[in-house]
């Protein structure tokens, strides 16, 4: 419960997506797993969004490879390290990093998951100052999302618009 919130936390406050992005893609009711490796994953990835909230990106990273080392199948890991790479400003690495989270959202059937994947990305490359990235990325998440969250689709689709030009952001 405490990793939903924490995420929820992160797109509101740090990805400017506010309340409308995930507004009617929701998580997927499912049985946890409740393997020690996917409850160490569970435990560290939650650590790692917290670091990354209270601004300690290093300490996200660390945290977030040692959730995918836990278990490698938890797309939370990845995620995580995604967005510490992003603000590390390894954004080569955090695009890769981000793919491989969608890719585990999608192999466990989680579109929302997959959403947030793909929306972080777009957002990271857009922070970036990488436009012609991040564009095709948030007109993809709109594709995704559209018939579920038209809102959504439109402020991805207006980012995409607005990043044009944007000079990269400094350290």
């Amino acid at each position: 419960m405490t990793r939903w919130v924490v995420v929820l936390g992160m797109l509101v406050g740090g990805a400017a997506v506010g309340t409308t992005a995930g507004a009617q893609l929701m998580p997927p009711h499912k049985v946890p797993d409740n393997s020690a490796s996917a409850v160490r994953a569970s435990e560290l990835a939650t650590r790692a969004a917290k670091a990354e909230l209270v601004g300690d990106p290093a300490d996200a990273l660390k945290l977030a490879d040692a959730a995918i080392k836990a278990d490698p199948k938890d797309p939370w890991g990845y995620y995580d390290r995604a967005d510490a790479l992003a603000q590390l400003n390894r954004i080569d690495d955090a695009e890769a990093s981000y793919r491989d989270a969608e890719k585990h959202f999608a192999d466990q059937g989680d579109s929302w998951g997959r959403s947030i994947a793909i929306y972080g990305e777009a957002h990271a490359m857009a922070e970036a100052g990488r436009c012609e990235q991040a564009q095709p990325l948030y007109e993809r998440y709109a594709a995704y999302v559209e018939t579920a969250d038209a809102r959504a689709a439109d402020m991805a689709r207006r980012y995409a618009k607005e990043c044009v030009g944007r000079p990269a952001r400094r350290q």
